[in-house]
């Protein structure tokens, strides 16, 4: 506990000292936003800004589902990692979900699960549920999404390698973004219950530990700027007591890991 504690004040001492390579007109983050119910989430959010997108390479997590919560189609808590953003009352999700996966034959498989891209405007879409399109943990991924015209979003899922063998990218309608007004774009590592949303969590003993973002970044046309704590509205929903969370460089890099109703501070 000491060690964590004095690890903790050192990075704090260490982030004191840096100096943000800022655009001369950069708008400060909300100090708080309220939480919205239904899951256990960690949610960094931008401030409303020009911003045209967010990108991060991210060490996919390892997932353990409730056994005492499963439904027909398997577990009803569902472990998601995503980005997406708001403009004006605009909510878009966009990334990766823990997620039924298809055997070679097609038949749906409901135990072997794999990460697959989805987004969410309106509705639900996922990438087609074949091989080249499933992610597992211990994978390292580039994941960004960006403004790619007028009304209009872009989701990139890939492999974080120069030559990925894997990858998914998708432009899709998200009406009130573009580019040269107020934008919000964030990241989320969420625990998340079928059927719950607007609700309480319910009580789990699912966990996904282990996600390593090891960089992150908005972008405004061409410029990246390190989403660093100073950049986010740190949110930890329902309650702080179900995260682990360690900041540990200046380029947006932070490890998560979320333990359902084990308290683990």
């Amino acid at each position: 506990m000491r060690k964590k504690i004095f690890h903790k004040i050192v990075m704090s001492l260490i982030f004191a000292t840096i100096i943000l390579p800022s655009h001369a007109e950069e708008i400060l983050p909300a100090p708080s936003l309220p939480c919205f119910p239904g899951a256990y989430y960690r949610k960094a959010a931008s401030s409303f800004d020009q911003w045209t997108g967010i990108e991060g390479v991210i060490v996919l997590p390892e997932g353990t589902a409730d056994f005492a919560r499963y439904g027909n189609n398997g577990p009803l808590d569902k472990f998601s990692i995503y980005m997406g953003g708001r403009a004006n009352n605009q909510e878009v999700d966009a990334g990766i979900l823990w997620e039924i996966t298809k055997d070679p034959f097609g038949n749906i498989d409901t135990f072997n699960r794999a990460y697959r891209p989805f987004w969410r405007v309106t509705s639900w879409n996922n990438a087609p549920a074949t091989k080249e399109y499933y992610w597992y943990p211990g994978e390292r991924i580039l994941m960004r999404v960006e403004v790619a015209g007028p009304g209009l979003l872009r989701l990139t899922v890939e492999d974080a390698t120069p030559n990925p063998e894997k990858s998914f990218s998708v432009e899709f309608a998200a009406s009130q973004f573009g580019v040269g007004f107020p934008q919000q774009f964030k990241r989320v590592n969420a625990i998340d219950q079928l059927g719950n949303e607007g609700r309480p969590v319910q009580p789990t003993r699912a966990k996904v530990v282990g996600a390593i973002w090891e960089e992150v970044y908005l972008l405004r046309g061409e410029e990246r700027f390190p989403f660093v704590p100073e950049r986010f509205t740190d949110m930890r929903c329902p309650d702080p007591c179900y995260f682990v969370i360690e900041t540990y460089n200046d380029k947006g890099g932070e490890a998560i890991s979320i333990y359902g109703n084990e308290n683990t501070e």
